[in-house]
């Protein structure tokens, strides 16, 4: 509310290890001290795969959830390529729209509070032309049309040229 935007980076962690403990926990540390009024992720919040053992995935979602939750503010988080799908739509997904009190039918969503408009993509599954590019392309006319400050969130930059994810000509010719 008015307060001054101020970037902060999560601390190195060892791959492959849960990173509720070595990246979420210290970061979230300093985000309970800013009390942000929202708190986006672009994904990533958790190592997801722990070496195939879906055991240890869930365990850690559930515990990097936590840490979200526990900050008792509101929270977006875009599927990162370590959040596993089923898991990020079964436990994050919930835990999301719980958090700014609305309910999501997808892994992409749209929250709007004040004067802005956040469309949260997941980029995994966005492809030119599919579901979630018809919703983000309707999305977009509906926010400018009430005229919002729009903010497209996802774990692979949106305008990306040489790579792939939303590097294609055709979606960055819109």
């Amino acid at each position: 509310a008015g307060g001054r935007c101020a970037p902060d980076l999560l601390p190195d962690h060892q791959r492959d290890t849960p990173m509720a403990e070595s990246g979420l926990a210290p970061l979230l540390a300093r985000v309970r001290a800013a009390a942000p009024d929202l708190l986006i992720s672009s994904g990533d919040f958790v190592e997801g795969g722990l070496r195939g053992d879906p055991v240890a995935a869930r365990r850690e979602m559930v515990a990097g959830l936590a840490y979200f939750t526990d900050l008792d503010r509101p929270f977006l988080i875009a599927r990162g390529t370590h959040d596993a799908p089923d898991l990020f739509a079964e436990l994050a997904v919930p835990a999301i729209a719980d958090s700014v009190g609305a309910q999501f039918a997808e892994t992409y969503f749209r929250h709007d509070a004040g004067d802005c408009a956040f469309l949260i993509l997941d980029y995994q599954h966005f492809a030119v032309g599919n579901a979630q590019d018809v919703w983000l392309e309707a999305q977009l006319v509906q926010a400018a049309e009430a005229d919002r400050r729009i903010f497209v969130v996802a774990h692979a930059p949106v305008c990306l040229w040489g790579r792939h994810f939303f590097g294609e000509a055709a979606l960055i010719g819109r």
